[in-house]
């Protein structure tokens, strides 16, 4: 993916971007160098959290650490901050395969602190990064 297409996809050359219906996943997920996580889940569109563009390393991590804890089983390293990562079944599957890469992640950052967890992120969608 060049730089030019990831700025053009964070709407940082100018361009304007159609705003998504409701009913259709935020990103795009027609992209060959894009892989959709959480994009297309209901539970995912309805969150009304702003996605945000996010670049670092994804890491694995041990997962869970009790019964009462929150599956997540990755990291994404960032220049300025660690965030955890919510995936389950074959997200964590496809999320294997960018450990230990730089990657592009689009994800919404979940406050779930009232619920007595962390924050976390949602991957719509990631891209490795060059």
């Amino acid at each position: 993916m060049t730089i030019a297409a990831v700025l053009v996809g964070a709407g940082l050359l100018g361009c304007q971007r159609e705003e998504p219906r409701q009913d259709q996943p935020t990103v795009d997920t027609t992209s060959l160098h894009r892989v959709t996580i959480l994009a297309s889940e209901p539970f995912y569109r309805e969150r009304s959290e702003p996605e945000e563009t996010f670049v670092g390393v994804l890491e694995e991590t041990p997962g869970r650490l009790g019964p009462n804890t929150r599956n997540l089983p990755f990291r994404l390293q960032t220049a300025t901050e660690r965030l955890g990562v919510y995936a389950t079944g074959p997200q964590i599957k496809t999320l294997k395969k960018f450990t230990g890469a730089k990657v592009t992640v689009i994800a919404k950052r979940i406050d779930l602190t009232s619920e007595g967890f962390t924050k976390e992120l949602w991957i719509a969608a990631i891209a490795r990064s060059r």
